[in-house]
């Protein structure tokens, strides 16, 4: 089999190799990789970064998913020829996250999804539902995942509510579909007329676009009549956070994905006089939140949007691909 290893030493700091088909000992399973998915977080990891620092000779990503093909002994989640997706956190199998469950993560401490084969803990897979391909699997993760949470908060979006989501990452594309299969309206501010359309295509009712009037918060106050948004997804930082407060309707929510750097990072603690409103910062998800979201993309039949596909043989130009920025949707690496 081969896998490819973070090689700080290299220029293009991958390197592949070949190894033995491992045999999976006991509560583990052996897993044939069918696709796997890269994340700005997997760029970070490559360049030494990420606040969880690789692991040397680590394989990357997280995200990934394939077939059980062999199980060891204590195995009772899953089965030979079941389909399944990783886990982000491994230790987060559900309610609140601690601190200490973020120090273990595939593709950074521990070995990722970049490989032909992958032994893993049984505990940290999922299943994936029968109408969802590997692929679309393969996806959810990480950005699906942060997505969901994102929507799910101590007070999930409902029926009827307004959903400003910002950008037009893999965060924020899902989060569009996964607000509009939940009955939201959904509002999108990108830049470019390519990806207004997109958004549009996605089902959001109404696209801002950001860079053609930068106090966009004031289009958006009047679509709402003054109101604001009951939720925003923030996947940009101090950059438009304080345009996001602004959008915000009194006692509403922001879930904080992106905190990135800025050509005007200034923010003005007074916008928040006379609001009243909750800023949630977010860290992917649980086990628990990846299966009710599999769930729920079935019972809806949510497809999330794939840029691009690479065999495994380019892993290197998948990951410049990325790095250029050239996409909107997900870039995939088949194995």
């Amino acid at each position: 089999m081969r896998a490819y290893h973070l090689d700080l030493s290299t220029v293009e700091a991958l390197a592949v190799r070949r190894h033995e088909v491992p045999t999976p000992g006991a509560g583990e399973v052996l897993v044939r990789v069918g696709a796997t998915a890269l994340n700005y977080r997997d760029l970070l990891l490559r360049e030494g970064r990420y606040p969880v620092p690789a692991r040397p000779g680590v394989i990357p990503l997280s995200d990934g998913a394939g077939t059980v093909v062999a199980a060891g002994d204590g195995v009772d989640r899953v089965r030979v020829g079941d389909r399944v997706c990783s886990t982000y956190f491994p230790d987060h199998v559900d309610g609140p996250p601690v601190r200490s469950m973020m120090a273990r993560q595939l593709g950074a401490s521990e070995d990722g999804m970049l490989a032909e084969y992958r032994v893993l803990p049984a505990s940290w897979l999922v299943r994936i539902p029968d109408s969802v391909t590997v692929q679309d699997a393969a996806t959810l993760p990480c950005a699906g995942l942060t997505a969901w949470s994102a929507l799910h908060g101590p007070r999930p979006v409902a029926v009827g509510q307004t959903v400003l989501v910002l950008g037009t990452g893999g965060v924020a594309l899902a989060a569009v579909q996964l607000a509009v299969a939940l009955g939201a309206r959904v509002v999108g501010a990108t830049s470019g007329e390519a990806k207004v359309e997109l958004l549009r295509r996605l089902g959001a009712t109404h696209v801002i676009d950001y860079q053609a009037r930068r106090d966009w918060h004031t289009e958006l106050l009047e679509l709402t009549d003054g109101r604001g948004v009951e939720h925003v997804v923030e996947t940009v930082g101090p950059a438009t956070l304080e345009r996001s407060i602004r959008s915000t309707a009194f006692d509403g929510h922001i879930a904080m994905i992106g905190v990135f750097d800025g050509p005007d990072v200034r923010f003005d603690p007074r916008v928040f006089q006379g609001r009243l409103l909750t800023i949630r910062r977010i860290a992917v998800g649980s086990r628990a939140g990846l299966e009710a979201l599999l769930g729920f993309v079935a019972e809806r039949d949510v497809r999330p949007v794939i840029d691009r596909v690479f065999e495994f043989e380019a892993a290197v130009e998948a990951y410049g691909y990325v790095a250029a920025r050239r996409h909107v949707g997900k870039v995939l690496i088949t194995c």
